[in-house]
């Protein structure tokens, strides 16, 4: 109703009109506030000013938060998307003459670089002469000798096409670490070991350095299971034959080859001796024990960048006073001197 609507009742109706204005007159002037009562009513004003504005703001943010939330969602998905890049599976660590992977776009085999990434689906080979080291990515060493071409799946499996590779899942005391290795004539898979494929194209041969290695045929079950100190021979009619081969043998010195770089400098000769005698397949026993107390506590100095592990091991010697070492069948010895 308007102001002129309640003049017009009021003078359609002025018994109304007297009764209201007895009543206003009858309630009298109304006190002006205290200045307090003033301030506590502008301070409770701008409490709710404020709650306002931050709520509006809170949302807002909240707002922001789920639109930002959206985008990172689309990003992992749009990464985890089959259509996107490989992922890292390798690294090359050494090399000795050439490695080189196939390039898809260009169609031809191009030289790989020292310390390049390997993806997913890198097709790989060495030369004749060469021969190359990688570290996987959950922490393998593969070693490829010459004259090999295989495939990095991913980083538990690759596939051998032909020539001989070399595997090292580190000491038993880090844990198993998986991977498969495809043959044309079988698969292998390893628990915690050292080990060698060959693979032929009449057959796939498997030597065991350290713990223990399953190759299954494509058509034969249950897996055969070779030992240390074994090697399998699986051909291509199925036949299966076990031989005894020896950890020190002179047949591993490509492997040895391409050991990667032991750093020396301020460490132990105890722990160097340990690292020589694993990369030549041997045990490490002491004459006596103060011929280990010694090995502990003496502190090597320079490097092993170049060497091969019996070249290490002739720096420990000739940095480690009192020391002296045998190497015997399966056996390196040190002694004092």
């Amino acid at each position: 109703m308007t102001d002129e609507d309640r003049t017009g009742t009021l003078a359609q109706n002025p018994r109304e009109g007297d009764a209201l204005g007895r009543l206003i007159r009858a309630a009298g002037r109304r006190p002006s506030p205290s200045a307090a009562e003033y301030e506590r009513a502008r301070l409770a004003a701008h409490l709710a000013w404020q709650t306002k504005v931050h709520a509006g703001r809170r949302r807002r943010l909240a707002g922001w938060a789920l639109a930002a939330s959206i985008a990172v969602t689309f990003t992992i998905a749009v990464a985890t998307l089959p259509w996107g890049a490989p992922p890292v599976v390798a690294q090359l660590t050494t090399v000795r003459g050439t490695v080189e992977r196939f390039a898809t776009d260009a169609a031809r085999w191009e030289p790989v670089p020292r310390d390049a990434q390997i993806l997913a689906g890198s097709h790989l080979r060495t030369s004749p002469d060469g021969g190359a080291a990688f570290v996987v990515a959950n922490g393998i060493v593969v070693r490829a000798h010459g004259s090999t071409t295989w495939v990095f799946d991913g980083a538990t499996r690759l596939t051998l096409d032909g020539g001989t590779l070399y595997v090292d899942t580190g000491p038993a005391s880090r844990g198993a670490r998986e991977l498969e290795i495809v043959t044309p004539h079988g698969v292998v898979r390893h628990v915690g070991t050292q080990y060698e494929v060959r693979a032929l194209t009449s057959e796939v041969r498997v030597r065991v350095r350290e713990g223990r290695v399953q190759l299954r045929s494509r058509a034969t079950e249950p897996p055969h299971e070779a030992p240390t100190g074994q090697e399998l021979l699986l051909t291509v009619d199925g036949a299966v034959e076990h031989r005894a081969f020896a950890t020190d043998s002179p047949e591993w010195r490509w492997a040895q080859a391409l050991a990667a770089p032991i750093e020396l400098d301020g460490g132990s000769a105890f722990d160097a001796l340990q690292w020589v005698a694993r990369e030549i397949g041997k045990r490490l026993i002491f004459e006596d024990v103060n011929a280990e107390l010694l090995a502990r506590n003496a502190i090597i100095h320079g490097s092993s960048a170049g060497l091969e592990p019996l070249q290490v091991l002739e720096v420990v010697m000739a940095t480690s006073a009192g020391l002296d070492y045998t190497l015997g069948d399966g056996t390196l010895m040190v002694r004092r001197r």
